[in-house]
């Protein structure tokens, strides 16, 4: 086989490009399915840091009470050091209640957290804490995982304001 020069280095670029192309389809379909997949639907609401998370299934579902903030850094989503939990409201003294073993959402049932603020050490609820880290802008994604069983479940990704503003605000 007779090949023209540069054909070769041409033909190696196009394959490699083939091939970055389908793992990332390969990646945003997996990042689809766990995010809808299942009976837990997790939506970003209309202002900074808000989260709904809706039991679309036909029975009850066992949630871990603690939802992680993951943030999107090179290509990667990583855990993020900061307090998000599925708790009702914040308590109004600042207080840290310890937190139940699992949370329970009936069918149907959807629950609305406090929103997360973008801090580190009180992301969600308000209280006296020592260096505090405000997060950015984003993009970031909330993760919620089953109890027992551990399956997980994924937002869609949201941005927060690049300077701290109230939780409130609107997009």
């Amino acid at each position: 086989m007779v090949t023209m020069p540069g054909t070769l280095g041409r033909r190696r670029l196009v394959l490699g490009l083939a091939a970055a192309a389908t793992c990332a389809v390969v990646r945003h379909r997996a990042a689809r399915a766990d995010a809808g997949a299942g009976s837990i639907v997790l939506r970003s609401g209309d202002h900074w840091g808000h989260l709904t998370v809706t039991n679309t299934g036909p029975t009850p579902v066992l949630l871990q009470p603690s939802v992680q903030v993951e943030a999107l850094s090179g290509g990667l989503w990583h855990a993020l050091e900061t307090e998000m939990n599925l708790v009702a409201a914040c308590d109004p003294d600042g207080v840290v209640r310890p937190l139940p073993d699992h949370i329970v959402l009936p069918v149907g049932a959807s629950l609305t957290p406090p929103p997360w603020r973008g801090w580190s050490c009180n992301g969600q609820c308000e209280r006296h804490c020592r260096n505090n880290v405000y997060w950015g802008a984003g993009p970031f994604r909330f993760r919620i995982v089953t109890s027992p069983g551990g399956r997980s479940f994924a937002s869609e990704p949201f941005m927060m304001p690049k300077v701290p503003t109230q939780p409130d605000d609107p997009l």
